[in-house]
C-alpha cells in the first residue's frame, strides 16, 4: 500500500514532473512524531507561526539515512540546535512540520535543487541528478501551503 504522503514522478521526453502530496501540517509534540511519523526517506519542512498566523518555512531538508521520524525529532528540539537563529525560533514560536516520502534519492536531489532554484535556498551545495532537461514540481496539500521561504530570523 502506498502512503498518502509521497512524491509522484512522471517523465516526459527529457522532462521530470514531480508532485508532492505533504502530509498535513502537525504541531510538533515528540510522543505524536514517535507514533504517527514514519522511518522512511523523504522531504521535511518545518514552519512556525508568526503573529497574525501566517506559517512561516524556516527549514526545508530532504531526509536519506535514519528517516524522517528521527530526523523531524532532532530538528525540532532546541537542545540539540546548534545554528542560533534556528534555535531562537525553536523556543520562541509553536513549530509545525510536515512530510513526504521519497523513495529515490536522485529524485529527492533533483526537487530540492528545484526549491533551491526557485526560493534562492541559501545552500549552494546543491545539486540535480543530471538526469533531466528541466525539472518541474506541483505541491498538494491539505492547508493549500505552497513552499516559500522566510528569512530566517525570530519575528519579534
Amino acid at each position: 500500500m502506498k502512503p498518502k504522503e509521497r512524491v509522484i514522478k512522471r517523465v516526459k521526453d527529457d522532462d521530470a514532473y514531480y508532485e508532492i502530496i505533504w502530509s498535513k501540517l502537525f504541531k510538533t509534540d515528540k510522543y505524536q512524531i514517535t507514533t504517527e511519523v514514519p522511518s522512511v526517506s523523504g522531504l521535511i519542512e518545518l514552519f512556525y507561526q508568526q503573529p497574525g498566523g501566517r506559517m512561516a518555512l524556516f527549514f526545508l531538508a530532504l531526509v536519506w539515512y535514519g528517516g524522517v521520524r528521527e530526523e523531524i525529532r532532532k530538528l525540532t528540539d532546541p537542545v540539540l540546535e546548534e545554528d542560533d537563529a534556528r534555535r531562537e525560533i525553536l523556543e520562541k514560536y509553536d513549530i509545525y512540520y510536515r512530510f513526504a516520502q521519497v523513495e529515490s534519492f536522485p529524485d529527492l536531489k533533483d526537487i530540492l535543487f528545484f526549491f533551491k532554484e526557485e526560493l534562492e535556498y541559501p545552500n549552494e551545495s546543491i545539486e540535480h541528478s543530471g538526469r533531466y532537461e528541466r525539472i518541474f514540481v506541483l505541491e498538494k496539500s491539505r492547508e493549500n501551503l505552497p513552499t516559500t521561504m522566510e528569512p530566517l530570523r525570530p519575528m519579534n
